[in-house]
């Protein structure tokens, strides 16, 4: 099949589920390539893993479907490296504010909800530094983002030195439909 053609060069390495582990103890028999495995046996596969071998045997040659969910992102973050080297403050928290809009943008794009704010900084020498804060709730909102921005930003403020590049981050993601209703949003 039309599958099977298209897998058999592919290293065994590719497989779902095939690891370091398996991978090892495949290349110890000498199976490197789908191709190979695909020369055994089914038994023999079983022999080996169990009924995982069946399930192996299915997917090599193209009768075993295998479910592909994409992965929710953990985290969203929006940084900016500056031309030159930014000594100023005001021109580091504007950027920052910037970044913030662009983020939440991204956040309501998406349909998402964040726990926690965090923002990062490096100066001069690639010197960085990461801060975050965890709010009490879930969130979309943009002044919870630039109120905490701005509030960990303060802490450089008195620093001496350049910045090189600000950035600014939101974590512990959730979708909006994936949260669950309280009393308040029946009344």
């Amino acid at each position: 099949t039309l599958v099977t053609e298209f897998l058999a060069p592919l290293p065994v390495g590719v497989i779902p589920g095939v690891g370091k582990k398996t991978g090892d103890f495949l290349k110890g028999r000498g199976i490197e390539t789908i191709s190979q495995l695909q020369s055994l046996p089914g038994k023999q596969l079983v022999r080996w893993f169990g009924k995982n071998g069946v399930w192996l045997w299915g997917v090599i040659h193209g009768t075993e479907r295998i479910a592909v969910r994409p992965r929710e992102p953990k985290s969203l973050n929006v940084e900016k490296t500056f031309r030159r080297d930014v000594k100023d403050y005001r021109t580091v928290m504007k950027e920052a504010e910037l970044l913030a809009h662009e983020l939440v943008r991204r956040i309501k794009r998406g349909n998402l909800r964040f726990r926690t704010v965090g923002v990062k900084i490096r100066f001069r020498g690639f010197e960085t530094h990461t801060m975050e804060k965890t709010l009490p709730e879930h969130s979309d909102d943009l002044d919870s983002v630039l109120t905490t921005v701005k509030s960990l930003l303060k802490n450089f403020e008195d620093r001496r030195g350049a910045v090189r590049l600000v950035g600014v981050r939101a974590s512990h993601l959730r979708r909006k439909e994936d949260e669950l209703s309280t009393l308040d949003s029946w009344a």
